[in-house]
């Protein structure tokens, strides 16, 4: 089984739109796997929204946003591939999962979600960001 980490923006979002944008992409992917991932019976995406609260500490020095990345960090590290999606360049986590993912050779890709009305979906590859290492 192969692993997949999407890596969004989050901040300012509701659960509800974090949670939308992550099931375009996996539609899109199921349809449009990724080279190296075509035929793959299993792929699990790996979820790390978490419900979890942070601690206390982090909480008071307002690094509760530092705690979540950390926790996305240690999920990232058993993906097979991340897929940056969207605003991801935009996002202060996802730049530092980005450079996690170049430092220590974990294959990415740039994806572009746009979503016009509730029935109209599309999305694009960005080749630019493919990373085979």
């Amino acid at each position: 089984m192969k692993r997949i980490f999407i890596a969004q923006k989050m901040t300012g979002l509701s659960e509800k739109e974090v949670m939308k944008n992550r099931k375009i992409c996996t539609d899109y992917l199921k349809e449009h796997p990724p080279k190296g991932f075509e035929g793959e019976k299993e792929i699990e995406y790996i979820d790390y929204y978490s419900q979890e609260a942070p601690p206390p500490e982090a909480v008071e020095h307002t690094h509760e946003r530092l705690w979540y990345l950390g926790h996305s960090i240690q999920l990232l590290s058993t993906a097979d591939l991340v897929i940056f999606a969207n605003d991801a360049a935009d996002a202060k986590g996802c730049v530092v999962q980005r450079l996690i993912c170049e430092m220590y050779d974990i294959p990415f890709l740039e994806m572009e979600i746009h979503t016009f009305n509730s029935t109209i979906k599309a999305a694009c590859w960005n080749l630019a960001g493919v990373f085979n290492h």
